[in-house]
This record gives structure tokens, C-alpha cells and sequence, in this order.
């Protein structure tokens, strides 16, 4: 869906919960095509994997902190291996209550991280427009979403991880902006202008 939107228009994307930027990224292809990247992660070792990946890229930033609803320092319960022995931390998350179905599977451990607002990080990023926004922050994606002004942010296409809350108030917000929903998955709402 991504790739066929934008076609061969080249512009900025905002990862927030970019993890290693490539393990299930929903901005990589972008990238590879030359787009701008902003690559957010709590996890200080995602954060030198993004790095690592992306080391020939002067035009992504890798920022190592949690979105929160507030600028200063968080417990990150941070996961350990998932989907395969390689990855690291794609279920971490601020919020202690969205790692309990996973710990039975998935051994987690607590560090203390930075973490800033939205509109915090928004002032440290060189980039000031991001046509594609992706969100997987393991229940910040709400406090995210709504902090984005996806109008003055020439927004053209959102993916926001829901699981199975109600994606009403995310389509709410998204419909101030323009945008509508194109798919659902299991996961992720995709909506475009």
C-alpha cells in the first residue's frame, strides 16, 4: 500500500517505534527509495542497529528516546527476542500492562530511558514536513497521533498501530486532517489524503 501511494514521489517519513528500521518497517522501502527518515526508539540497541543500517544516510535521524506525554525519563520494559533470535526489543514499551500477554513467551527488563513529547522531538528533528507518518509505540500510539497536526505536517499517509482497541478516536483525529481510512489490518489502520 505504501510503495503504491507514493509511487515515485520522494519526501520525509516519521517512524515513531522504528525499532532497527528494518525488522517489519513500514518506512524502509521508503528510505532505500532516498525519502528523508526520522527513526524514533526507546531501545538503545535498536537505536545503534537503526544507526548501523542507515550509516550511509546523512538525510536520517536517529533519535534514542520513548514518546511520552511529558519530557524527562521513563521505565522502558524492554523485550528481548520475538520473532526470531536476532531481533530485540519490538515489544517494549513504557506501559507495564502491554507487555503482560507477551511475557509469557518474551522475557522483558526494565531500564530507565529520556523521553519527550511529540512536539519536543518535533523541535529537535532538522525535518519540519512528513508526508508518511508510521506509529507502533505499544499503547502511546493514541497520545502520539493526536499530538500530530497532520495538516501543518503535509501529512498524505498515516499507519497507526490499534490491536484491538477502538479506532474511532484515531479516525477522528485523522478525519480533522483530511484523512480517511484506506485499510485495516490486524494491527494498523492505514489512512490517506
Amino acid at each position: 500500500h505504501i510503495l503504491t501511494y507514493f509511487k515515485d514521489k520522494i519526501g520525509t517519513a516519521l517512524d515513531l517505534g522504528a525499532n532497527d528500521s528494518v525488522t517489519f518497517s513500514n518506512s524502509r522501502a521508503l528510505v532505500l527509495k532516498g525519502w528523508n527518515g526520522v527513526l524514533v526508539d526507546a531501545s538503545a540497541e535498536a537505536c545503534n542497529r537503526a544507526r548501523f543500517h542507515n550509516q550511509n544516510r546523512p538525510d536520517v535521524e536517529v533519535h534514542n528516546v520513548a514518546i511520552a506525554d511529558r519530557d524527562g525519563w521513563v521505565t522502558l520494559h524492554e523485550s528481548g527476542p520475538h520473532a526470531t533470535a536476532g531481533d530485540t526489543a519490538l515489544l517494549s514499551s513504557i506501559i507495564e500492562a502491554e507487555t503482560v500477554k507477551w511475557k509469557p513467551t518474551t522475557e522483558f527488563t526494565t531500564k530507565t530511558v529520556p523521553c519527550l513529547t511529540v512536539a519536543s522531538l518535533l523541535a529537535r528533528s532538522k525535518f519540519k514536513r512528513f508526508e508518511f507518518i508510521t506509529i507502533d509505540v505499544e499503547g502511546m500510539d493514541l497520545v502520539c497521533l493526536q499530538a500530530l497536526d497532520l495538516t501543518a505536517l503535509g501529512t498524505a499517509m498515516v499507519i497507526v498501530e490499534v490491536n484491538e482497541r477502538d479506532p474511532k478516536p484515531y479516525l477522528d483525529h485523522c478525519a480533522k486532517h483530511g484523512l480517511t481510512l484506506l485499510t485495516r489490518n490486524a494491527e494498523n489502520l492505514i489512512l490517506v489524503r
